[in-house]
């Protein structure tokens, strides 16, 4: 899964990088409700921006695992604390951190390729418009797949005895 998050990061900057020519300047980059841009950036700055939120979010589900060190125990809120944070439990609970933190990258990149793409067919029309169906239909994919990857956690973790 690791690895599949790493691809899928790399895929969107590969993508962020080759739909510059087909984007206009300005980029139209922020829609209202009804999906009439509001809002303008440089491709340059879309660029640079995309590219740095691509590789943070991607990034900070990839590097939860190594959040969850002794030092950020007293920050750490899970059921049956104390049996997983001991010398026992703990190198299950990193993985299973680390497989939620994979999961949850491989989403976000699949999220944000989905973002890219609906950004350039918004762009593609002139004016530009965003199709809010296929917008709320990936915004709630996304959301219920990341709450499903929460509860699945959630139950490894006050059911530690039965998986």
């Amino acid at each position: 899964m690791k690895k599949l998050a790493i691809t899928l990061l790399l895929v969107n900057l590969a993508v962020l990088a080759a739909s510059l020519p087909w984007l206009p300047e300005p980029v139209a980059v922020h829609f209202d409700g009804q999906g009439r841009p509001n809002g303008w950036m440089s491709q340059t700055v879309h660029a640079l921006f995309m590219g740095l939120f691509i590789l943070l979010m991607t990034g900070l589900f990839l590097a939860l695992p190594a959040l969850t060190g002794s030092r950020m125990d007293r920050w750490l809120n899970i059921p049956q604390r104390d049996r997983w944070l001991s010398p026992s439990h703990r190198p299950r609970l990193e993985a299973l951190l680390a497989g939620f933190g994979h999961r949850c990258a491989v989403l976000m990149g699949l999220f944000l390729l989905g973002i890219q793409g609906l950004l350039v067919l918004a762009n593609q029309t002139s004016p530009a418009r965003l199709n809010n169906t296929l917008t709320i239909i990936l915004m709630v994919a996304f959301v219920v797949l990341i709450l499903a990857a929460s509860l699945q956690l959630t139950w490894q973790l006050r059911h530690p005895d039965r998986h």
